[in-house]
């Protein structure tokens, strides 16, 4: 049985550009639609040779990043028919090589906040997201539950109650460091959308036996392989920093996952770590 790895946004030697250094030269700029376009082109081209390197050796799941479209909010990109080309290029590039792709809003996508303002501002960050979603044939928005102070699942339920139920379809909700992934499973199960297992993050909140809540999971997927993460500690095995590499004795912990999901490489040398993964599993043939 093949496994399935996936590459996080980029490569090591890509570079994104935003077109500006932040939110206060956007504002003084004369040229801001320019600059922006300039920016997207390019990061289009940079996510055009990441989809490439995935195909030239055999990853089939790879996650956009979400600076694809830099300042999203200020700028008519909709309207500019070379980025709607290249995004178009992305989704056909991807389908034609069966290649899933996924994308994850940052830290400040928080559903579930205490601050009305910052829910609001969640919910436009979201709908961006699956608005880019359809552009590029995105199949899966991963998302945290956000905020786990109390009734944090309520106010989690409130918010969904808000969104397109189309978003909802694509939603894949991640356990963290403050939210295990019996309380995502539970979720999960209420709103009818799919839990995204990490593995890294159950070692350090909750360490839920993974085996018995497989089957939950099989069943959310509708029986389809389940997405997962994978990252290793930078300084011990609960170290909530990313290590450059996923360590041996993590490969070997959760070996046989990485033939019930597509897992995800959350490492900070991105393509050279996945190619250490692969490396091991080529050996494991021979």
């Amino acid at each position: 049985m093949e496994i399935n790895l996936g590459l996080v946004c980029m490569l090591t030697t890509t570079k994104f550009k935003r077109g500006f250094s932040g939110l206060k030269s956007l504002k003084s700029s004369a040229k801001i639609e320019d600059k922006l376009k300039k920016a997207c082109l390019h990061n289009i081209e940079e996510t055009i040779k990441c989809i490439n390197w995935c195909i030239n050796n055999k990853i089939f799941l790879y996650r956009v990043s979400s600076e694809v479209i830099p300042f999203n909010e200020f700028w008519s990109w909709k309207d500019e028919i070379d980025i709607l080309k290249g995004l178009n290029k992305i989704q056909n590039l991807a389908l034609k090589n069966k290649i899933i792709l996924t994308i994850h809003p940052d830290q400040f996508c928080v559903l579930n906040s205490l601050n009305e303002k910052v829910v609001n501002n969640s919910i436009k960050i979201l709908e961006y997201h699956y608005e880019l979603s359809l552009f590029l044939g995105i199949k899966h928005i991963i998302l945290h539950t956000g905020s786990s102070v109390y009734e944090y699942e309520s106010r989690f339920f409130e918010t969904c109650s808000k969104l397109n139920k189309n978003i909802l379809d694509k939603l894949c909700l991640e356990n963290c460091h403050n939210i295990n992934i019996l309380s995502v499973i539970n979720i999960c199960k209420k709103l009818k959308i799919k839990p995204l297992i990490d593995f890294h993050h159950n070692r350090i909140c909750g360490n839920v036996n993974i085996d018995s809540i497989l089957s939950e999971i099989l069943e959310l997927w509708n029986n389809k392989k389940p997405l997962a993460h994978l990252s290793s500690g930078k300084n011990f095995s609960n170290d909530k920093k990313h290590n450059d590499f996923i360590l041996k004795e993590d490969i070997i912990e959760f070996e046989k996952y990485f033939y019930k999901f597509n897992v995800e490489i959350e490492a900070k040398q991105k393509e050279i770590a996945i190619l250490k993964v692969k490396s091991f599993f080529n050996l494991l043939k021979n």
